[in-house]
Parts: C-alpha cells; structure tokens; sequence
C-alpha cells in the first residue's frame, strides 16, 4: 500500500488478509482499519477501529497486536510506537471530511499538497497550530482563506507554488 486506504476484512483463518507498505506488514485478524502509507512522510500509520490487528515492522523483529482506537507508527527507524487516537479524526477522510486537531502547519501542508497537487512553503509559519474541519470537495483558495482566518497566517499563490507571507 502507498497512498491512504480504509479496510473492512471478515475474519478467515485459512486465508489470512495481509498488508505490506514499505516499513511494515498487517496481518488482519478479522477488523476494520485505516493505513495512511505516504512515501514523504517519513512514517507509515495504522489505525484499528474495530477487531484486532498484528502490526510488524519489515527487517526486524518488532511486532504489536493493537486494539481498537491505537495506532502503530511506523517510522525509519523501524520501531513501533503505539498510541490511543481520535479514530473518527482519522477516519474522516472516507466521510468527506478532514478534521485536522492541532496539527502543525508543515505537517498540514503536506496533505494539502496532496490534496491539490501544489507545493507549498509555510515559511516561519510551519510550526502554528491549526485545528479546522474541512470539506474533501473544498476549493484550495477556501482552504487558504480558512488557515489564514485560524492563524492570522496570508499565502501569496503563483500557479501551483503557494508561499505564506512573512
């Protein structure tokens, strides 16, 4: 998997359901879950919304069984970090919806990128916080109006390159 996908796997024990991304395998133990595998972020995230999942980190030994509402944070250094998360936050996008929490404007930018097919460059900017709930189908110039509304934060747009202003 490279991208973002939603799974809903029924459980079948003489044909087990497995995932492979670049750092990790899933082997689905009848479940529900979100991996969100993008190649530029540096980490690979798994979320179980219902059922239980075996997470491994490929080339090493480190394995975790999560339950409903943890996520496995797969990162270059091949470890597993387990957290409890906001499984609607992270499942939103399926809804046609983004609920960003608190999320740092350089990590936001990269799904924006994402989403528009622009480059953006937040400047001294990356590090304010924005919490906003957006639609999937929102223009790029809403979505720039809605930030600047929340951090006080302007963008300059010249075709596909968007600059926040100093």
């Amino acid at each position: 998997v490279t991208g973002e996908v939603y799974f809903e796997v029924a459980r079948n024990t003489k044909q087990p359901f497995i995932v492979r991304s670049d750092r990790q395998e899933i082997k689905v133990l009848g479940t529900s879950f979100n991996i969100n595998a993008y190649g530029d972020d540096g980490q690979v995230l798994t979320t179980l919304t219902e059922g239980s999942l075996q997470v491994n980190a490929i080339d090493t030994e480190h394995r975790v069984i999560l339950i409903p509402g943890q996520q496995a944070i797969v990162s270059d250094a091949k470890s597993i970090i387990v957290k409890k998360v906001d499984i609607e936050e992270v499942s939103s996008w399926k809804e046609g919806l983004y609920i960003i929490n608190d999320e740092q404007l350089n990590h936001y930018a990269k799904k924006i990128e994402r989403w528009y097919d622009v480059e953006i460059d937040m400047k001294k900017h990356g590090n304010k916080h924005l919490s906003a709930i957006i639609p999937r189908d929102a223009k790029l110039s809403e979505v720039l109006q809605a930030i600047t509304l929340k951090t006080g934060v302007e963008f300059k747009v010249e075709g596909r390159r968007v600059a926040a202003e100093e």
